[in-house]
């Protein structure tokens, strides 16, 4: 997996989660609203469809994808299209594949919640013309950590803000 060096990102959210394969995940009940396992699973829905967006335009350094205005809203809007335009202007891409280990909606009330998740894989930042690993942790694989705050919007939840620790998750 891609992992986020300094000034740069992983993959979605402040940080990119490039995530080509989305697997089923668990949810635990949130605090706030009462548990709710139909809008549990509409905000981890909402949350793979971000990353799905993002790894494909990430394989191409699209940061003009119609499918990231459908999943973000700013302030991470702006930042995954930055990312984008970096890599692009690297003539950076991403390329293997990462994988949703856990996802767990941790905050539901009202239009906002929040997820952790942990993703790992083999998903790296390689440059487009030598096919060469990216500088420093884009250019490697390790677990992440990440934790996203969605809102929901004309009944679509989308990534609103999001970070991601390197190494902190363990496999589920």
């Amino acid at each position: 997996m891609a992992v986020a060096a300094p000034g740069r990102w992983s993959a979605v959210g402040g940080c990119l989660v490039l995530v080509a394969t989305l697997f089923s995940a668990c949810s635990t009940g949130a605090s706030g609203d009462a548990p709710n396992s139909a809008t549990d699973a509409a905000v981890i829905a909402g949350w793979k469809a971000a990353l799905n967006a993002v790894d494909s335009a990430a394989r191409t350094a699209n940061a003009k994808s119609p499918a990231l205005e459908a999943t973000h809203v700013q302030p991470q809007l702006g930042v995954v299209e930055t990312n984008l335009e970096k890599e692009h202007a690297a003539d950076e891409v991403a390329t293997g594949a990462d994988r949703v280990l856990s996802v767990n909606v941790t905050r539901l009330e009202g239009t906002q919640a929040s997820i952790v998740a942990c993703v790992n894989g083999d998903e790296i930042v390689i440059d487009a013309g030598t096919h060469q690993p990216a500088p420093g942790l884009l250019g490697q694989t390790g677990f992440e950590e990440i934790v996203a705050t969605m809102l929901k919007t004309v009944g679509t939840w989308k990534v609103e803000r999001q970070s991601v620790t390197e190494g902190r998750c363990v496999s589920s």
